[in-house]
């Protein structure tokens, strides 16, 4: 099977989706002539550039101002080269792209995916199109972004219903 991976991302409220496989080589950033031409002010022209070598996707920071930002923790400098895999995460400017499903292309099956904002005051997992959080009122303008694919969360209901009926027999 060939190796390949998938970016993930939205933005402006659409949902986008490229697979890469090992004999893609894929330049991110505002740059009309980019693989992938993001929107974001906050992104340079000349991004990033996302290849396969020696068994791994690896993404490699093109722009000398302007970090990425690594599975919301590490920063990739200019010419930093980090190894992706699913599950990782790349933040430019303001918009994330996710690594997900290791599988062909072909095979690849695209779920609907699901978009929720945590409140950072109260904790309660909401709609990402609200700007207020309808509890406490907190602002979400800087809340956490959570993104479910759509088996991952019926699953995860499903699960919490057991763990609550199981309760309840107590």
């Amino acid at each position: 099977m060939a190796a390949a991976i998938w970016l993930e991302w939205r933005e402006s409220n659409r949902l986008h989706a490229k697979a890469i496989n090992e004999r893609s080589r894929v330049t991110i950033g505002r740059k009309p002539g980019s693989d992938i031409v993001l929107a974001d002010p906050l992104i340079p022209r000349n991004q990033a550039f996302i290849y396969f070598e020696d068994g791994n996707f690896l993404v490699r920071n093109l722009s000398k101002k302007n970090p990425i930002l690594f599975n919301q923790r590490w920063t990739i400098a200019q010419d930093q080269v980090v190894a992706l895999q699913p599950g990782d995460s790349l933040t430019f400017g303001n918009l994330k792209i996710y690594i997900t499903a290791s599988q062909s292309p072909s095979s690849h099956r695209r779920s609907q995916v699901i978009f929720k904002v945590r409140c950072p005051a109260c904790d309660r997992i909401l709609d990402h199109e609200l700007n207020d959080c309808p509890w406490c009122e907190a602002s979400l303008a800087g809340a956490e972004a959570l993104i479910y694919h759509a088996e991952e969360k019926q699953k995860a209901d499903s699960e919490k219903e057991e763990i609550i009926d199981d309760s309840s027999s107590i």
